[in-house]
């Protein structure tokens, strides 16, 4: 015989849900009452919050009695329970729902969690319904520590893979709540739910401008962009202690990030949580200046001169949405020109042949064998002109 004052029936829990929420802000927030769960099934993790609060216990036909029985969903267990009074929870809107509302003679009361799920009840039953709303309980919300690393979690970076679940772990068992974003060409060998691995993206400015911490805990690094780039954002970062975070690019202790040894002991897990630095990076001297030829780049004018192409495999433009078919000749920029190739080779360039002396001597040889043709000499010698030709061969006619 299970005996309580307030039993709640949900017979079949799913990791997620309405109800299943429901059933959690309950617990918690009345966990002083004789309060019962009882449930048919039910995921671990759901079992194991509910827990925490009150009683929870698996139904198997055994004889119930309470003061209340509150029904969710399902109202099979009715005709086993001993109640001074049966109430039904409605959680849906049934004209919009394929269920059908349950009802039964012994049941005295039907609450519905909103209006609307009210009156839907009320018009497919006829039975009346009061609007009981969900209760909710909110905690104090803790911070979300932000991390993001942009590396690879391959062997040619060390231990990477090995550190990084390491400071996940020493988070959980210190029960920080975090969120690890990871930029990389590697596979998830993780499986951690607190971390995302993310396709490599060319500029990820915004994402380390967003977050607590970038991380980088690399065997050795000749010189680490991401980390650079976090400094000149005024992000700290979360390092091992290489060189050329330390000596060159000035990464310091607790003032702009966390140094962490490299076998990833006494990970001082408090402080990167609770004392995250503020500090204006000072950006490292740019040398390059003086390592350039400085000559005015044409780059730009070359890319806006028009220039001719030849369609060699049709297709749409995306900007016009017109079809080139195959021959077509355009009058393109030759950056579009450019554009146009990085999709594949659907156009060739007409390149206008520049005059050489050679080919002018050609050109004039033809203009010469051409003109040979037509010249006929008259009774002097000398060259007879078109008009003359064509007028003695009138006279030819005219004879015949």
């Amino acid at each position: 015989m299970i005996e309580h004052t307030n039993i709640f029936w949900v017979g079949s829990l799913n990791v997620i849900g309405g109800v299943e929420t429901f059933i959690y802000e309950l617990a918690k927030k009345f966990k002083n009452y004789d309060l019962l769960i009882l449930y048919k099934s039910i995921p671990k993790e759901q079992l194991r919050r509910l827990r925490k609060y009150v009683k929870s216990i698996k139904y198997d036909n055994q004889k119930i009695k309470c003061k209340k029985l509150f029904m969710n969903y399902d109202i099979s267990i009715i005709d086993n329970v001993e109640a001074e009074e049966y109430i039904e929870i409605i959680h849906c809107v049934f004209k919009h729902n394929i269920l059908e509302p349950h009802t039964h003679p012994k049941i005295d009361k039907y609450y519905a969690v909103g209006q609307e799920a009210c009156d839907s009840f009320k018009e497919i039953t006829g039975l009346g319904c009061e609007v009981l709303h969900n209760p909710l309980d909110i905690d104090k919300p803790k911070k979300i520590l932000k991390l993001l690393s942009a590396t690879r979690l391959d062997s040619d970076k060390g231990k990477v893979l090995e550190r990084t679940r390491k400071l996940a772990n020493e988070l959980e068992k210190n029960n920080i709540p975090y969120r690890w974003l990871i930029f990389t060409t590697s596979d998830d060998k993780l499986k951690n739910p607190n971390i995302t691995f993310m396709k490599p993206q060319l500029d990820i400015r915004n994402y380390i401008a967003d977050t607590d911490y970038l991380v980088q805990l690399s065997d050795t690094e000749a010189f680490c962009y991401s980390v650079l780039e976090s400094l000149y954002l005024n992000t700290p970062v979360i390092v091992t202690p290489i060189p050329c975070f330390i000596d060159e690019m000035g990464v310091k202790n607790e003032i702009n990030g966390y140094i962490l040894d490299f076998n990833m002991e006494a990970i001082p897990t408090k402080d990167i949580y609770n004392k995250i630095p503020k500090f204006e990076y000072k950006p490292l001297k740019d040398e390059w200046e003086d390592k350039i030829i400085k000559i005015k780049s044409n780059y730009k004018n070359e890319m806006e001169e028009n220039m001719k192409a030849r369609v060699i495999q049709g297709f749409n433009d995306k900007y016009t949405g017109t079809y080139y078919e195959e021959n077509k000749i355009l009058n393109i920029t030759r950056e579009r020109f450019e554009e146009i190739l990085e999709v594949g080779k659907l156009v060739e360039e007409i390149k206008e042949e520049i005059p050489t002396i050679e080919n002018v001597d050609k050109t004039l040889e033809k203009i010469h064998e051409s003109a040979k043709e037509e010249v006929e000499l008259n009774q002097f010698g000398n060259p007879i002109g078109t008009r003359e030709i064509k007028a003695k061969k009138e006279t030819k006619k005219k004879k015949k």
